[in-house]
């Protein structure tokens, strides 16, 4: 979709719609017939304002909005095609956690349980673990700094990938507390996840064993390895009948109607996947930079705080971002900004996709490193999904 977007901009809600008449023009083109209805199916943590925004789109791109379905229940849905039982659908990226549950068992379907937090992913998963590691080594509460927390998160977090990739137990440097180092193992890994998923079940009023199929998109399956090694945790947590998969897939079986195609993840990382009509599945990106992964809410907002660094000392192009940046890192002066960007940075590390988001409204008022940047995600996102095709 090529769209010109003048001095002026255009808001969201248009490109929307634009972006949806595009891809109902397709569809028709496909199968041959007139499409005026749709059924849109949106992230489960969308709140009632975002959701009216996505109706009102597709009323301007002309279509009748029969319903919005939460992206995992459209997964759900998918796989119930074949099963006709209690089906789970989880859905864990880099910043947000989406689940729903499913029963077909009657021969429709009927939405047990569907539940979203934006706030919910592998972080909060890296913050229990560094919990449980200082209550396990009887951290004293004088050693419980802030700074302290932080060199632990980061520990857990290299930790829990190092085991990730090898299968085998870590140790997580404790020094900062005056404690030996704390043992990771793939046991204590397992019972952190099960209690974030215990308590969606026990909300319900179900157990794992009414689970007769369940499919896990997981940002964190990169590579066969990790998708190995979180089948064993999947087990572990009493699921028998389950896919795990990376979840730019969950996106191809929710939005197409034979399972097949390709979906760009652009979350706060990104990844592209694609499964073709054989039911091969190929992924491209999700491993880091080196393979192309510049896109997603935070890489968007540490480029637009390195513009403005670059246009402070580096003889970038100046940018309306510095505002916002300076007031992101907490400063008013370029003198400590690299001070703010090694301190305040990582103890801020969940506010940056914010700054994404201010880039947006950057480009729509012509700042031309705005523009840039927008450009270069969007070429980065483009060359992953085309390499699928």
């Amino acid at each position: 979709v090529n769209m010109t977007t003048g001095e002026s901009g255009k808001l969201p809600i248009v490109c929307s719609s634009i972006i949806l008449r595009e891809l109902v023009n397709k569809a028709q083109r496909q199968c041959g017939e007139y499409i005026d209805e749709v059924v849109i199916s949106v992230p489960a943590k969308f709140s009632n304002t975002q959701r009216l925004a996505v109706e009102n789109a597709a009323e301007m791109a002309g279509l009748t909005v029969r319903g919005l379905i939460n992206e995992p229940t459209a997964a759900a849905i998918y796989v119930c095609r074949d099963i006709k039982d209690l089906v789970v659908v989880y859905d864990l990226g880099g910043g947000t956690f989406d689940v729903t549950i499913l029963d077909s068992r009657a021969g429709n379907y009927s939405v047990v349980a569907t539940d979203g937090d934006g706030h919910l992913a592998g972080d909060n998963f890296d913050n229990a673990l560094a919990e449980l590691a200082a209550k396990e080594m009887k951290v004293k509460i004088r050693h419980k700094t802030p700074a302290n927390m932080k060199r632990l998160k980061a520990s857990v977090r290299l930790a829990k990938e190092a085991m990730q990739r090898s299968g085998m137990d870590q140790y997580v440097d404790m020094s900062m507390f005056e404690v030996p180092d704390w043992k990771l193992t793939l046991d204590t890994y397992c019972s952190v996840m099960k209690e974030v998923f215990d308590e969606f079940f026990q909300k319900n009023n179900i157990t794992v064993k009414d689970i007769k199929g369940a499919v896990f998109g997981l940002a964190g399956v990169d590579t066969p390895y990790q998708k190995k090694m979180l089948e064993e945790v999947v087990s572990r947590l009493g699921f028998e009948n389950y896919k795990v998969v990376n979840d730019s897939f969950l996106g191809i079986k929710a939005g197409s109607i034979n399972g097949c195609g390709v979906c760009s993840i652009n979350g706060t990382g990104t990844s592209a996947g694609g499964i073709d009509e054989n039911g091969t599945y190929l992924q491209v990106g999700g491993i880091g930079a080196i393979v192309g992964d510049e896109a997603g809410g935070s890489w968007l907002s540490r480029r637009a705080i390195k513009a403005v660094f670059d246009s402070c000392y580096r003889f970038g192009k100046p940018t309306m971002l510095k505002d916002i940046v300076f007031d992101f890192l907490e400063i008013d002066d370029p003198y400590y900004m690299m001070e703010a960007i090694s301190d305040t940075m990582p103890k801020k590390r969940k506010e940056l996709p914010p700054i994404g988001v201010k880039v947006f409204e950057c480009a729509r008022k012509g700042d031309e490193v705005a523009i840039e940047l927008l450009q270069e995600m969007a070429n980065n996102l483009a060359r992953s999904a085309g390499g699928c095709v």
